[in-house]
């Protein structure tokens, strides 16, 4: 059939690949605020994790939007059908695409873990909470490596396995921090207040960005698939907790640094005194 009997579309009558280059231009912006962040030398495992998911968001995207330059190629030549037979390569960039969003959501969590946990704290708590976010993320990974090489064999439990694991470790991180931040509240600083702000502001946004997760994986009744629904579900959710991060950050670091002068002018007037009225020395 020549290329002529078929209608020609451009890679823009999808809506779902604007919202794809939306998406890239936002995690660009959040990407600079991160890393201006990061040069201001206080917080920055936080800014560290914000900048990985930033990072793995733009890759992802750009993974997706090559991917529909090539099917819409691929369409107006009049070979769709090569599109799933180029040695398999559409298909691993498919799973690399998934792969790349499914870890920056895990990055979002670790960031979350900052947060919660600003301030003093021993680092075998950071380390074990890492560890267990890293566990869904590594699921993931073994999962799609599984599907790239062909075995289908109960992939779509252990990806609902994962999803779960999410869902759990954000939950528990975030009911730990709080009821940790609670009983310390009294010793704790200001910086660990707007941490704990800034996680508690963002917590409905990110609660529904795991649960249509799980809804969609799980393959339940409710018929949520389409951009009409991953537009306010995923996206703007994910815009939502990001932002809130990314400010929550930098009103931490300024807040840090407040509390830094402060104790250096407490600690240079305190000099002064003790120049200014000497010991009186005895008889």
């Amino acid at each position: 059939m020549s290329s002529s009997s078929y209608a020609h579309y451009s890679v823009w009558d999808q809506t779902v690949n604007i919202v794809y280059v939306v998406e890239m231009v936002f995690y660009c912006l959040i990407l600079f605020a991160a890393v201006a962040a990061l040069f201001r030398r206080s917080q920055i495992a936080t800014a560290a994790f914000l900048i990985l998911m930033a990072v793995l968001k733009i890759c992802g995207l750009s993974i997706a939007l090559d991917l529909a330059v090539r099917l819409v190629k691929s369409y107006n030549s009049g070979s769709l059908g090569r599109y799933y037979y180029w040695g398999g390569n559409a298909y691993d960039l498919a799973i690399a695409e998934v792969v790349l969003l499914s870890l920056s959501i895990a990055a979002l969590v670790c960031a979350t873990v900052s947060l919660c946990f600003a301030g003093h704290w021993p680092i075998w708590t950071h380390i074990l909470a890492y560890g267990l976010v890293a566990l869904p993320a590594i699921l993931y990974i073994v999962v799609y490596a599984l599907v790239g090489s062909g075995v289908q064999y109960s992939v779509s439990k252990l990806i609902e396995a994962a999803d779960v694991l999410y869902l759990a470790l954000y939950v528990i991180i975030v009911i730990t921090g709080g009821v940790m931040y609670a009983v310390q509240r009294k010793s704790s600083d200001g910086v660990r207040f707007v941490g704990m702000l800034t996680v508690m502001l963002a917590v409905p946004f990110f609660l529904v960005r795991l649960i249509y997760y799980i809804v969609n994986d799980f393959g339940t009744f409710l018929n949520i698939t389409g951009w009409k629904f991953y537009l306010p579900l995923q996206v703007v959710m994910e815009f939502m907790v990001s932002l809130i991060y990314v400010v929550g950050l930098h009103f931490m670091i300024t807040r840090h640094h407040r509390i830094a002068r402060t104790e250096v002018e407490i600690g240079d007037e305190s000099t002064e005194g003790t120049k200014s009225h000497p010991t009186q020395a005895g008889p």
